[in-house]
């Protein structure tokens, strides 16, 4: 797989990006655009606009976030569409153009839908000429990284020969004062894990990555260089237990990661980072607190851990995906400096870990390590749980 095309509050690419997770910098604001309460939320800012050939249909803010997204690793999209005229998209999300579908309604002859799920992924094939597959992944908060996976599986089954797969959303009024009625966001920076915490925060961003078949990569050894990190495993499953409540155990993210590690052919020892799905809400932090605790009997336990949520707030359909790039990221500073030791994002929550939860080895500022191999988690509402192991290739 490529270099991750990365968006979000903290940064529009992905130097920006990651220097400013490592810092800790905490990139959620106050914001009242939505609605009649003022909510802290990960904004982004300073947008290029769309391309001015752009159809209606497809002017959202959801597809002008990818569309930047895009922008970090076009040159190298193009090329691989000059290869070879098999290339698919698959692209998650939960919001598409639904607040321009309801900015829309009062007026009159409105007659196109923005917010189709597939529309972001149609988006991306009308920019780029492509005709070949494409849909749309939406499973709330596992969705961006569900299209990673679905992306691999369409290689693996020889439907295509390489795929622009990943996640994208946009702050929107319905996103935001729904999960308010849901009594789960903060009006503090979320701090997950933390005895205080109050829940989430929202934010809005893009992961984007293009997978290749190892066929086609040796048929064109010249884009060797742009393929450097492998998804050395995957799995998703469902406990089908509540909408918006995980189970109370943890027998289907234990299984969740024996699997991943089975399809990776890797042992836990061979992890050395966990990117962790850290919502800040008590029901996600117990669940995965325990999960990481004693799954797989405690062998997860003492591997270096962080959520990026505290610092980018929730960017559900798209956190899978720019949380799967930012352990790429990871992999490749660590494989680029002399010893091969990196500094890890650090977990923010002020060393105030919440006692009543199982402990786990949450990373301090500053703490380094050699990553070869990263593990990222994502858990969705529906008991929807995916997860990835990416390494160096």
């Amino acid at each position: 797989m490529s270099k991750p095309m990365l968006i979000c509050s903290a940064g529009n690419d992905n130097a920006s990006i990651i220097s400013s997770l490592k810092s800790g910098q905490v990139h959620l604001q106050k914001n009242n655009d939505y609605g009649n309460k003022e909510f802290m939320l990960g904004a982004i800012k300073n947008l290029l606009p769309l391309p001015p050939n752009t159809p209606t249909h497809f002017k959202t803010r959801t597809n002008t976030i990818l569309y930047n997204a895009l922008l970090n690793g076009e040159n190298l999209i193009k090329e691989v569409i000059k290869i070879t005229d098999s290339v698919a998209v698959v692209i998650g999300t939960t919001t598409t153009g639904i607040e321009e579908n309801y900015n829309n309604i009062p007026k009159k002859q409105y007659l196109q839908s923005f917010s189709s799920l597939d529309n972001p992924a149609l988006f991306v094939r009308s920019v780029y000429n492509i005709c070949g597959l494409s849909f749309g992944v939406s499973s709330a908060c596992t969705s961006g990284a569900k299209a990673i996976i679905e992306g691999a599986r369409l290689i693996n089954s020889g439907l295509c020969e390489a795929v622009i797969c990943g996640g994208v959303d946009s702050l929107n009024t319905l996103t935001i004062n729904g999960f308010d009625s849901l009594e789960i966001l903060s009006a503090k920076p979320t701090r997950a894990f933390c005895a205080d915490r109050e829940g989430i925060n929202i934010g809005e961003g893009a992961g984007v990555f293009v997978l290749i078949s190892s066929e086609c990569l040796a048929r064109n050894p010249h884009l060797a260089d742009d393929f450097t990190i492998a998804l050395k495993g995957y799995a998703n499953n469902n406990d089908a237990f509540h909408i918006t409540q995980p189970r109370t155990d943890f027998a289907m993210q234990e299984r969740l990661l024996s699997e991943v590690l089975l399809c990776a052919n890797l042992t836990p020892s061979d992890i050395d980072y966990i990117n962790l799905h850290g919502t800040g809400t008590s029901a996600n932090d117990a669940m995965e607190s325990a999960t990481f605790a004693y799954a797989l009997n405690g062998a997860l336990k003492s591997i270096p851990s962080s959520s990026i949520k505290p610092l980018i707030g929730h960017t559900l359909g798209a956190a899978g995906a720019i949380e799967a790039g930012v352990c790429a990221e990871m992999i490749l500073q660590s494989i680029g400096s002399l010893d091969g030791q990196e500094a890890l994002i650090p977990h923010i929550y002020h060393n105030d870990f919440d006692k009543s939860l199982p402990q786990i080895a949450l990373v301090k500022q500053g703490q380094k390590a050699k990553v070869r191999n990263a593990l990222s988690v994502s858990f969705a509402f529906g008991g929807d749980n995916s997860a990835i192991i990416l390494g160096q290739a």
